[in-house]
């Protein structure tokens, strides 16, 4: 069965920049804007809080506050470029590892864009325009690297209208939160006990890419993790720890999740040796939607919805009073890449005997009896920054997020853990319970599957990544790798996908293992070809003229301005440029399974314009394969309708996403049909009679914000259609 789909498809068409942003680049000035320099009232202890060192798991501050009160209008410089505006402010915090940007108004205006910078350009974030925007006009900005930065504000207004925007904060990172693999006394800075999550036996894919590592009022590091909700309507809750919103230096009642970021994805992409994981899908903003210091949890929804390109899973959760099988937690522990700790035993339902001391002097002394506690760990830990992060059951279930304990590596006992149970409904309150939100349906179930809202996608590669084996292979009769520059000047090297027989790429996933960021005149292509007589052939897509300062050896996605529809065997990799030196400046990994030889080649080198497999040119004629996975789109098949696709028809939803709750399409059908809305789990929620078939519109008002399907039928077919519908 064929089903049409309108894929809700939020992907730009180069390397993912930071944040949710949107096309553009920042102007080139002939002249370097006047630098506003910052300095700390008190410079901090510069060497990070090991786990050891912690009666429990607090937050891992890395920044400290500059408060300020910048503004277009007070601060900076504007000029003039052709019809456009252009506002500029350089800030500098000597010694900063990098920096980061709390807005307390932050409401950009149509058509305008900004950015924030380091002055080489090596790091750029943006453009963000009036999509970003909030309700609350607060706005937090990721780290950027370096102790300078620039924002720039491109606007057709004048510089004389009123422009929202009030920076309050600048964030002097003084640990290197950014750039770990540069600075690697800070990268895989948790205890050596710990153990990547790619490595882990009892934790699936799919919890691990429901949890985020956080960054709270630009300081603060945390974790937690993305739940389901009973109506399964693309909700983006986010379970954490209450104690993450709190401010042990500065005294304030006040809870500001809308200054808290969202990363996605920051894992090692391998289970050893360890690498970096993303560092630029993140989200800004949330609000407090269930939050309860004695118990420690706190419910948030995100501001936005995760992208597609973000690949994200809601985690499913259950509220059983016992467990009897092992638990694990994923976590980011001192800020690192995720992590998971497995249990020895049992969870046991108990109380934390502990009290929190508040930076105003209070304190808060944690409620009886709504505990788990890990009394050992079999492998891992949790550390400083792990706080808020979820336990889960062998059958991928939520049941706790973290608040504190006595484990480190050498003391692996006595963790603890809010039970999800009593979070639930203990408290009558909306805003101090998880039942009214996570069961908005009123459905009082024990328990609630995880999903996909985006399962019409999956990552492809060959290797199975836990068993296999990272590395790169150096020339031993020539300067270089086998994988990149050389003295040989090999340009090209792709791997081979000849598994499917037809496959939609969004997108290629690389993980460099080499790269040289002062190479200012070298940059790669991304090329996508098809198969002729077993080699590389005609180019079927490509993303050109990647500079190799702008990436980094963190893993990255690059995405096609559309998907590429490929039929047979295809080939993907890199083509690169030589400068006259030097030639050892980017390598890709090469996959070889552990304690094994490849029984099958996958790899090929481009000498001189002739492609030639790894083992033609490898002196031992061994076989390569490189690591490059690939973002693939399949057309999805809605289980819970039956009925079948005619080709001959077609429907176009003209306003996807919905904003307005009416959704408004065209068709070439020419009888009479009607309109079915599905949600994600099968439930028929309205059904609608479209008497003219070929334009129309219905109301979808009272919906909540989530993913649906719409089935337009006629006597003798049908089209499902998939719809985003913004509250």
């Amino acid at each position: 069965m064929n089903y049409l789909l309108c894929i809700l498809f939020l992907l730009s068409t180069t390397l993912c920049l930071g944040q949710i942003s949107h096309e553009g680049t920042p102007v080139e000035w002939g002249h370097k804007p006047a630098v506003l320099n910052l300095e700390l009232q008190q410079r901090p202890i510069v060497a990070p809080l090991k786990a050891y060192e912690l009666s429990d798991k607090l937050p891992l501050r890395f920044a400290e506050p500059i408060y300020t009160s910048l503004t277009p209008q007070n601060s900076g410089q504007w000029i003039k470029l052709g019809k456009q505006h252009i506002w500029r402010l350089a800030i500098k915090s000597e010694g900063a590892k990098s920096i980061n940007l709390i807005f307390d108004r932050f409401h950009l205006k149509h058509g305008d864009k900004l950015f924030v910078y380091n002055p080489d350009k090596t790091h750029v974030l943006g453009a963000f325009t009036n999509k970003n925007n909030n309700p609350s006009k607060l706005f937090s900005i990721a780290p950027v690297l370096g102790d300078e930065i620039i924002i720039e504000l491109q606007t057709n207004a004048s510089p004389y209208d009123q422009h929202e925007l009030l920076i309050s904060a600048v964030n002097h990172d003084y640990l290197g939160i950014v750039d770990y693999l540069k600075r690697s006394i800070d990268f895989n800075d948790s205890g050596s006990c710990n153990v990547n999550v790619k490595c882990g036996t009892y934790n699936s894919e799919e919890i691990n890419r429901s949890v985020c590592k956080i960054i709270v009022d630009g300081s603060m590091l945390c974790s937690g993790t993305l739940l389901n909700n009973t109506f399964e309507n693309g909700k983006p809750y986010f379970l954490t720890a209450a104690h993450c919103f709190d401010d042990f230096d500065i005294s304030s009642g006040s809870i500001s999740a809308q200054n808290i970021i969202f990363y996605f994805n920051f894992d090692s992409p391998t289970c050893e040796p360890t690498s970096m994981g993303i560092v630029d899908q993140t989200i800004s903003g949330a609000d407090v939607v269930a939050f309860v210091e004695d118990m420690d949890f706190a419910l948030l929804e995100m501001n936005k919805m995760p992208p597609e390109s973000y690949n994200p899973y809601w985690a499913g959760w259950k509220r059983d009073v016992s467990i009897t099988n092992k638990v694990f937690g994923v976590h980011h522990p001192q800020g690192d890449v995720k992590k998971v700790s497995v249990s020895k035993n049992d969870p046991i339902s108990t109380t934390f005997n502990h009290t929190k001391f508040k930076g105003d002097g209070s304190k808060v002394v944690f409620r009886s009896d709504v505990h788990w506690k890990i009394s050992e760990w079999e492998s891992g830990v949790t550390e400083g920054g792990s706080s808020g992060s979820g336990l889960f059951t062998e059958d991928q279930f939520l049941i706790g997020s973290l608040s504190g304990g006595e484990a480190y590596c050498g003391n692996p006992f006595n963790d603890y853990y809010t039970r999800l149970n009593k979070a639930w409904d203990l408290n009558s309150n909306e805003d101090e319970q998880l039942a009214a939100w996570l069961d908005r349906a009123g459905i009082d179930s024990n328990k609630q599957d995880g999903i996909d809202f985006y399962s019409n996608k999956e990552v492809l590669t060959h290797y199975s990544q836990v068993n296999d084996d990272l590395l790169i292979n150096r020339g031993e009769s020539f300067f270089g790798t086998y994988s990149g520059h050389n003295s040989l000047g090999y340009d090209g090297y792709a791997e081979l996908y000849d598994e499917y027989s037809s496959v939609k790429i969004a997108g290629v996933y690389l993980s460099p293992t080499q790269v040289d960021s002062e190479s200012n005149d070298q940059s790669f292509n991304i090329k996508i070809w098809n198969d002729l007589d077993g080699k590389p052939n005609q180019v079927k897509g490509e993303i050109d003229d990647i500079k190799l300062n702008k990436i980094s050896t963190a893993k990255q996605l690059f995405t096609f301005e559309e998907p590429l529809e490929l039929e047979g065997a295809f080939y993907v990799g890199v083509e690169l440029s030589y400068s006259s030196e030097p030639v050892d400046t980017l390598a890709i990994y090469q996959v070889e399974p552990s304690g094994q030889v490849l029984t099958k080649n996958s790899a090929f080198i481009r000498d001189n314009g002739v492609w030639y497999a790894y083992n033609e040119l490898h002196p031992s004629g061994e076989n390569g394969s490189y690591l490059i996975e690939l973002l693939a789109y399949e057309d999805y098949v809605p289980t819970d309708t039956g009925d079948i696709d005619n080709e001959r028809y077609v429907v176009k939803v003209l306003n996807n996403p919905v904003r307005n709750g009416m959704i408004e399409f065209t068709s070439n059908i020419s009888e009479p049909t009607k309109v079915e809305v599905y949600g994600l789990n099968g439930s028929k929620l309205r059904e609608h009679q479209i008497l003219n078939s070929q334009s129309g519109s219905f109301n979808v008002q009272g919906l909540p914000g989530g993913i649906y399907l719409l089935k337009f039928s006629t006597s003798n077919t049908s089209i499902v259609k998939k719809v985003f519908v913004l509250e």
